[in-house]
């Protein structure tokens, strides 16, 4: 979530609505929670050093052209039912939640059937590589001693975060043999990225013996659209059963984009600093057509297959480079209101390097038929104190998969189920929230992820 911070400051109370620096969880801080293609999403993506599949054309071009039998075209589909949820004790119970029933990224790609390219390869691919959409909301009502004197207001108070989206992933493989046993391979993407997130809280007091009242409203959003390009290059080494992979992936670069950021504060009818005066504070600004910057870091990846009888091991570790903490959205500072503050809205991003790694196993029961299963880390990249970044979720997520490869007429079907999940509890989850309705709200809150995915994928 974007944070609005002082440029300068004056000697007068500013409830800067920090409390909407709470997270709003989208999933792209986390590099490898969405994988593709037939076999290699049952491996769990742990396949950079594996000639398993046609996905070869998103995790090491350098493979594709080394597969002996290649389909000329792959599709997946995968169906999720993901859980997000916020549990807090505070002066108010908080539980946020949001169950979503859709389809999670997949993949499509194909060869192109050129014969005048000898051993050399082209093919295409489309990936979706973030999809997230979650709506939070917890909302209530009741009588109680908010507002600092002895008598008993009527309240209700509302809190919502709303976060949504979306990065696709278009690219060119050319892949050639040099050798009987190595390949190399380039894959151009471009990429395709939208984003947005809004927090908002609304809470009201009324004080019937007195016919007065409160309220506290606290606002806060952007969004954005960034097209960029970047480029993976890999290449494979295959031998008696073992085969190698290396992949190197590059920061993206950007061709166009642009933002806007909303921020809308209002608190009146309260004296949060305590001097017999109640404060009033209005802040609003909106600006639009704002310069993006979206960066993504370099990867390295190894991998490593062996094939012994009927079995096969796959593994593969991934390093991604730290990004150094950079503004998204360039914002302009505003003078708020009330205050006389220069202020602006923050919308930064800082990634931390992560590594992450993966284990697969396939066993052929037959020709025609195998089991596979799969466990991969998928560790967050963003810092958990202190955080502002427009990527939020700083929890460690794990993955489970199981599922069956078989062919069915002239092409293979795979089925699979993945489980995922993730935990994070921060003491600094919320800021202070420099009004008297809402106090303190949860240190201790706990943010929790589930996923269950069914995995259908094709193959021709």
């Amino acid at each position: 979530m974007p944070r609005l911070t002082r440029v300068c400051s004056v000697p007068l109370v500013l409830a800067a609505s920090t409390i909407l620096a709470a997270p709003l969880v989208a999933q792209d801080a986390h590099y490898w929670t969405n994988q593709y293609g037939t076999r290699g999403n049952l491996l769990g993506g742990a396949v950079v050093g594996s000639v398993v599949d046609i996905s070869a054309l998103y995790y090491n071009p350098g493979a594709v052209a080394l597969i002996e039998a290649p389909e000329l075209v792959a599709t997946s589909k995968v169906f999720e039912a993901s859980d997000v949820s916020i549990r807090g004790a505070g002066q108010f119970d908080l539980k946020l939640g949001d169950l979503n029933l859709g389809v999670a990224p997949g993949f499509f790609g194909g060869l192109l059937p050129f014969k005048f390219l000898g051993n050399h390869v082209l093919g295409y691919s489309f990936v979706t590589r973030y999809q997230f959409d979650a709506d939070l909301r917890a909302v209530g009502s009741g009588t109680g001693d908010l507002v600092g004197d002895p008598a008993l207001e009527d309240y209700f108070a509302e809190l919502k975060f709303r976060t949504k989206l979306s990065e696709s992933w278009a690219g060119l493989t050319w892949s050639a043999p040099l050798g009987p046993r190595f390949g190399f391979g380039v894959t151009g993407f471009a990429t395709i990225r939208s984003q947005n997130g809004r927090g908002t809280l609304n809470a009201q007091a009324f004080e019937p013996a007195s016919a007065s009242g409160a309220i506290s409203l606290f606002d806060e959003g952007y969004k954005y659209f960034h097209y960029g390009v970047l480029a993976k290059l890999g290449v494979t080494y295959e031998w008696m059963g073992v085969s190698l992979g290396l992949t190197a992936t590059t920061p993206r670069l950007k061709v166009l984009g642009k933002g806007e950021t909303v921020v809308n504060t209002i608190v009146a009818g309260q004296d949060p600093d305590g001097d017999g005066t109640d404060d009033l504070l209005w802040l609003a600004n909106v600006q639009q057509d704002l310069p993006v910057t979206y960066k993504s870091p370099w990867s390295l990846a190894g991998g490593a297959a062996y094939s012994f009888g009927k079995t096969g091991v796959h593994g593969t570790l991934e390093w991604f480079a730290a990004v150094p903490r950079y503004d998204v959205l360039a914002s302009e500072p505003f003078i708020g209101q009330s205050t006389g503050d220069s202020l602006r809205v923050l919308t930064a991003q800082e990634l931390n390097s992560v590594f992450n790694v993966g284990f697969g196993v396939e066993h052929a029961i037959s020709p025609t038929f195998s089991l596979s299963g799969s466990f991969r880390s998928d560790y967050s990249a963003i810092k958990g104190e202190g955080r502002t970044d427009v990527s939020a979720a700083t929890w460690n997520l794990y993955f489970v998969t199981v599922g069956s490869s078989f062919t069915l007429g002239g092409g293979e079907l795979t089925l699979g189920l993945a489980y995922g999940f993730g935990n994070e509890s921060t003491g600094d989850f919320f800021g202070d929230a420099s009004d008297e309705l809402i106090g303190d709200l949860p240190a201790d809150a706990q943010l929790e992820y589930r996923t269950v995915r069914f995995i259908l994928a094709f193959s021709f």
